[in-house]
Order: structure tokens, then sequence, then C-alpha cells
């Protein structure tokens, strides 16, 4: 843990090249030190560890994984190092996902440099730094009072249970593809990955059963794959 004013050391994990060089001139102008850069869950899992960063900043949509997964992993092996997890959106699932993983922020993309570095600081000083739209999801999640996660869908990754939400509303893979920033084909490998866990062999008993566990009338049900 670090004390308000003493250097940081922050290590950037995202797969665009623009973005980490985006990220680390910003930091570099506040002062932040670099620890180091990933591209890929691999690529992370390698080198976070012995890099030895304060604060981690990492993407969840990586090429070869998740960035939440890459936190829960990691997190166990060294709780010194915190973890800010980057999203161009953000949901009420990833938010929570995020959490429970043991990051101790949750940020969108379109943060000012300002406030990422010090959101950074108040991170490796042993705040928490959670964003007022992330706040929000959290909050209306509170208040619900949700039950715990389905044992049904308890294998799923992240990642998979937004989007078998996402089908439960009746998406299409085009819409789903949209909405979570993928391409098709990474849609549709997913639902195949998703289904394959659920003992299912068709979409419709997937939105079935994501349109029973929110509460949908099966007639709200239209699922498309185009």
């Amino acid at each position: 843990m670090t004390t308000d004013g003493e250097p940081i050391r922050v290590f950037v994990v995202d797969d665009h090249p623009l973005v980490r060089m985006g990220l680390r001139e910003a930091l570099a102008r506040s002062g932040v030190q670099s620890a180091g850069e990933a591209a890929s869950a691999a690529e992370a899992m390698a080198k976070i560890l012995p890099s030895k960063p304060d604060v981690v900043i990492i993407d969840i949509e990586l090429p070869d994984g998740n960035g939440i997964d890459v936190c829960a992993a990691l997190v166990p092996q060294d709780p010194t190092i915190k973890y800010v997890v980057l999203s161009a959106f953000t949901s009420e699932e990833s938010a929570l996902a995020a959490i429970q993983a043991g990051a101790m922020g949750c940020l969108l993309k379109d943060i000012s440099s300002a406030d990422l570095v010090a959101g950074l600081r108040a991170v490796a000083s042993g705040g928490a730094l959670f964003g007022a739209s992330v706040a929000g999801h959290l909050l209306n999640r509170i208040q619900s009072g949700e039950a715990p996660v389905d044992p049904r869908i308890a294998d799923l990754t992240v990642r998979e249970r937004e989007i078998l939400r996402l089908l439960g509303q009746g998406r299409s893979n085009r819409e789903i593809a949209r909405t979570l920033y993928l391409a098709d084909k990474t849609v549709r490998n997913y639902v195949s990955g998703m289904l394959q866990k659920l003992g299912m062999s068709q979409r419709t008993e997937a939105a079935l059963l994501a349109a029973e566990l929110q509460g949908f009338t099966a007639r709200r049900i239209a699922p498309r794959s185009d």
C-alpha cells in the first residue's frame, strides 16, 4: 500500500496498442511509473506478479480471455497488488463480478485522465474506485435483493452470463455483438460454448432459461441467430 504523494507503479493490460500508449503517456505526465504492459490474458498472467505493480489497469474483454477472470486468478496469489477493471461499457453483472474477483475499481473508458490518476492513487492507498454509472448499477442490484447465482449457470463465465441475459431478452447475435462491442463470430463462439456448458443444443432453450431467471414471460422471447 502506498501513501499520498508517494510514486505508484501501474501495469496496463489492453489488447489495443493505441489504448496502452495513451494510458502510458497520460500516466507518465502525472508522475505515475510504468510497471509493464500486456496485450492478452496469458501475457498478463505471466507478467503481472513478477512485475510487482501497485495497481493493474485491466480491460474486461481480452482476445484470449476475460480481465475479470485474470483478477480472480491473481488476487489470491498477491493481495497487495490492486486491480482496476476498465471497459467501454459496464453491466451490473460485470461490475459485481469484478468486485467478487477482488478488483478494487471498475471504470468506464471515457473517464478523464485526471480522474483516472486520482482514482489509481486512491486504490494504491487502500481505497476503492467505482464510477457513478457503475455505482448506480450496484445500488440497483443491492436494492433488488437479488438471489445468489442459480446453480444452473454457476459454471458460466461473466461474459457468457451477459450473453445469456441478452438471449433472454430475445436479442439476435448481431444485436448482442453491437451491445457488447464484439464481433458477430465472437458472439457465435460464446453462444456455442455456453450451450455446451448448459447441456443444451438449441439457443431457444438457453433463452427460455434466461427468461426464467430474469422473470420474463415466455411470450416476450423470440430469439434470433442472425
